[in-house]
């Protein structure tokens, strides 16, 4: 049986495609609801980084977990795609709407288990801390 898929860039998953660590303007392109390893209420992005001439450029996969030590992180890239309600408001984050926010982050190289450098979002950046 034949498998059919959507092609993409032959580089995308290789090494030459990792960003350096820095500050990029990002776009995202996808998200869905799921669980985290351990049991808890998260979304999964895919964010692809905005070029100079307004298309996108590599992906850098992002997680947002829902629990209480980790809310830091949730409220930060609320704010930094300008949608944060105020601090104590109640705010719900539909997956589906979150297609097309766009936000900058700074990015950071990590290691994949099998040694590879892969990028990881270390911040995201509000517009007073974006310095672009």
């Amino acid at each position: 049986m034949a498998i059919t898929y959507t092609t993409g860039s032959p580089t995308e998953g290789g090494i030459e495609s990792v960003l350096a660590p820095g500050r990029y303007p990002f776009r995202v392109v996808e998200a869905k609801e799921k669980k985290s390893s351990a049991g808890n209420p998260m979304i999964e992005f895919k964010a692809r980084v905005i070029k100079d001439d307004g298309t996108t450029g590599r992906a850098v996969y992002g997680n947002l977990v829902f629990t209480a030590k980790a809310l830091w992180k949730v409220d930060q890239f609320v704010a930094a795609c300008g949608r944060h309600p105020g601090e104590g408001q109640d705010c719900e984050l539909d997956p589906d709407e979150m297609i097309g926010w766009e936000f900058d982050a700074e990015i950071v190289l990590e290691q994949d288990p099998k040694g590879r450098d892969r990028n990881e979002f270390a911040n995201f950046l509000t517009a007073n801390e974006t310095g672009f």
